[in-house]
């Protein structure tokens, strides 16, 4: 299930549930299932999303409004945290990231508390996402800290001031197909900047998921794949100083 770092560069996990469009919803059900998580995310607001009236003709009418898209509940230190909107369900973590199997957990228990409030529900997208970021110093090539970085032919090969790639990457299995979604890319930090590795693996169940172990494992191969492309993405002796904790 993948080894504990000592020094992770993990900026956020991430985990998303979609329900079937056909499923109970409305917008009761965050303020229900506030009521069966607040032990654990007392805190409670709102996110709202900018909308912008669109003119009979087809154009952006004067003025906007905000409306509400979800409720988010987090907890006390704000290290995790629950999102609800429609037929959504989200699991954020922060650092500091408690390992695999206890994220799962608490995706799990989020999960049976809105299958409470909703009933019976389907799951038709699965996606888990880990964000990291790893600093660079001045002048420092991307292949350090990267595999997965082209090499430019001449009369490219420049020093690379900024870049970002994206790749979707299919797993055709029968038994647990699904897409990685490989991103990576420079981003700016106060006083510098960084190397950013954002991975996630998505599934979409066209007939719905409503059994608890088979989402599970939906979850445990999405780790899993993640987790192998990560140590993919860097460096050998990169990933052995994250494990060590060194620097």
């Amino acid at each position: 299930m993948g080894e504990r770092l000592k020094n992770p560069p993990l900026v956020e996990a991430v985990s998303v549930l979609g329900f079937h469009s056909e499923d109970s919803w409305d917008w009761t059900v965050p303020g229900r299932l506030y009521d069966q998580v607040k032990s654990d995310y007392p805190a409670r607001e709102e996110l709202r999303a900018v909308r912008l009236p669109v003119a009979p003709s087809g154009s952006i009418a004067a003025g906007q409004e905000q409306v509400v898209e979800r409720l988010r509940f987090k907890k006390t230190d704000g290290t995790a945290m629950v999102q609800c909107g429609p037929r959504l369900l989200v699991v954020n973590h922060l650092p500091p990231y408690p390992g695999w199997e206890a994220f799962k957990t608490r995706i799990m228990a989020a999960f049976s508390a809105y299958e409470k409030v909703v009933g019976e529900c389907r799951v038709v997208r699965v996606e888990l996402r880990y964000i990291n970021r790893m600093p660079t110093t001045p002048g420092e090539s991307p292949g350090a800290k990267l595999v997965l970085f082209p090499e430019l032919p001449t009369p490219l090969a420049k020093p690379v001031a900024s870049f970002f790639q994206h790749y979707e990457l299919r797993y055709e299995e029968t038994s647990s197909p699904g897409t990685l979604v490989h991103r990576s890319g420079t981003v700016a930090d106060p006083g510098g900047s960084s190397l950013m590795l954002d991975l996630a693996h998505v599934v979409e169940i066209h007939d719905g998921l409503s059994d608890r172990d088979r989402l599970e494992g939906w979850l445990d191969t999405a780790h899993d794949r993640v987790h192998e492309a990560f140590v993919a993405s860097i460096p050998k002796e990169l990933y052995r100083a994250l494990k060590e904790g060194n620097p």
